[in-house]
């Protein structure tokens, strides 16, 4: 009688546990796409933010990276042009370091988990020289500027990004001066002594 039970719980435990195994896949699926950006591959902002709750209490940096005239791309190129030139700057980006997350539209974040500071200012130096400027049209300069930050137990996180968004803004206005590209409003703003 036992055999004759057992006989029958096999194969349905086999299907049980076949079932099991690919909704445990599904799920790491889903998982995985809620936390990455579909059109650049990069993790996206709310994987971003996990990682810095989850590296709380503990020393790293990070770069933030803006891709500067991304509009005028969009404007000159549409959206799917844009969106390619995003994809690739974000490939170039990800050659550097699997750290990467996209965190807005034209902004990128790289994370270096027990790195100081000299190694974001480095990371960030080498990623813009490898993007370099990209001429999509004589007037549409395309390009990465960056601001760094470094945290150890017990700073405030959100002064540090603050420093280094403004850092970044600044990085760009300097290179859009430099290139004769008009400024945004923001921008200007960064060139003004704080």
């Amino acid at each position: 009688m036992y055999a004759l039970i057992a006989s029958a719980l096999v194969p349905v435990l086999g299907i049980a546990y076949f079932e099991l195994c690919r909704l445990r896949r599904s799920l790491d699926r889903s998982r995985l796409e809620s936390r990455t950006d579909s059109l650049t591959g990069c993790w996206n902002k709310r994987r971003w933010f996990e990682r810095l709750d989850e590296l709380r209490g503990k020393r790293f940096s990070f770069v933030l990276l803006d891709l500067a005239n991304l509009k005028a791309a969009n404007a000159l190129l549409g959206h799917a042009g844009a969106d390619d030139v995003l994809a690739e700057v974000a490939a170039e980006i990800r050659g550097e370091t699997d750290r990467v997350y996209r965190t807005g539209g034209d902004e990128f974040a790289v994370l270096l988990p027990g790195c100081g500071l000299a190694d974001a200012k480095a990371v960030r130096d080498r990623i813009e020289a490898k993007i370099g400027i990209r001429f999509l049209a004589p007037a549409c300069p395309v390009f990465l500027a960056g601001g760094a930050g470094s945290h150890d137990p017990g700073q405030a996180l959100d002064d540090l990004l603050r420093a280094a968004d403004r850092e970044q803004e600044t990085r760009k206005a300097d290179r859009k001066l430099q290139l004769g590209a008009p400024l945004t409003r923001e921008e200007t703003l960064a060139l003004l002594p704080a």
